[in-house]
């Protein structure tokens, strides 16, 4: 099985990629096994990954903006995305799934791998370049977030398919059927993805689409977030009607939906170049302090860094 160090890690990482680190020295061998990466003919990014870790390690980068369909097929490595944890494994005897998630900005990425884990691993990378020149805009599948993430059942064929594509011998050439099958494999699990993504699983009628939106416009004013009272009269709903809106259309609770709204607000006024106090007082907040740090557990870095990093 060949070598990894993470100085090969570090090299195999796109351009976009930024603000790489590590636990250990870049000449430090921290995985054995094979990790390939190509692009299609069509422009997706596909990796395989077949490795077992030879140490404990953690590696840090930027990731950039665009969306990820993984499909663990066995073990799991542990993940985040700025503070929150990214679930990336398969539990013995559950099925196959497809985790997706999709970026509106950049993010800090961490990933921590420990010594005799396992890994087998297909990911497609999509741009939001080649998503938008297929007609999905980044409106359409964000539904107002910044980081939306998913996931279901991967398809009984796709899996087979990612095993054959994970049994190919190391080094074998890449060939015209291997091209294919990998282009074959990303194309099925996009489109798979693209169709439960965009078909919108809530099945709300326009009209309660109407009154989420009056909701939140009223709940993104600059101040203190309204009364839940307000919130609903501004829908026109009762109590229980708007919760449970909120909890069909984006599987979160009210307040905890439009906390993460303001938030998104603040860093769309950092990026345009608004002081700090000024994208504060958007969320909702009185004090600096504590808007970095909610800031910070939302998004991952600290204010006055987003904006001097945001794209």
């Amino acid at each position: 099985m060949a070598q990894i160090s993470l100085g090969q890690i570090e090299r195999s990482l796109p351009p976009a990629s930024r603000d790489f680190g590590a636990t250990l020295p870049p000449e430090s061998i921290v995985l054995s096994g094979g990790r390939i990466g190509s692009s299609t003919p069509s422009g997706l990014v596909v990796n395989l990954q077949a490795t077992r870790g030879e140490s404990d390690f953690e590696t840090r980068t930027t990731r950039p903006a665009n969306v990820v369909l993984h499909m663990v097929l066995e073990g799991g490595v542990d993940t985040w995305l700025g503070a929150q944890p990214m679930p990336l494994g398969r539990p013995p005897r559950e099925p196959v799934r497809v985790v997706m998630s999709a970026l509106a900005q950049p993010m800090d990425f961490r990933r921590r791998v420990r010594r005799g884990q396992h890994l087998r691993k297909l990911t497609v990378v999509l741009s939001w370049d080649w998503l938008e020149a297929r007609g999905v805009q980044r409106a359409q599948l964000l539904q107002g977030q910044r980081h939306r993430s998913d996931s279901w059942i991967a398809a009984p064929g796709d899996v087979a398919r990612a095993e054959a594509l994970l049994a190919a011998p190391d080094g074998a050439p890449p060939g015209p059927l291997l091209t294919l099958e990998k282009e074959a494999l990303a194309m099925s699990l996009v489109r798979h993805a693209m169709e439960l993504l965009l078909a919108g699983r809530d099945r709300l009628k326009p009209q309660d689409r109407e009154k989420l939106s009056r909701m939140e416009a009223l709940a993104t004013r600059p101040g203190p977030l309204p009364a839940l009272e307000d919130l609903a009269a501004a829908g026109g709903v009762s109590l229980s009607t708007m919760r449970r809106l909120f909890r069909r259309a984006y599987d979160q609770p009210v307040q905890e939906r439009l906390r993460a709204l303001r938030m998104d607000r603040a860093a769309d006024a950092l990026r345009a170049g608004a002081p700090v106090a000024e994208a504060a007082r958007l969320a909702g907040y009185e004090r600096t302090t504590a808007f970095a740090t909610a800031f910070r557990q939302r998004m991952g870095t600290s204010p006055s860094r987003f904006a001097q990093t945001a794209d």
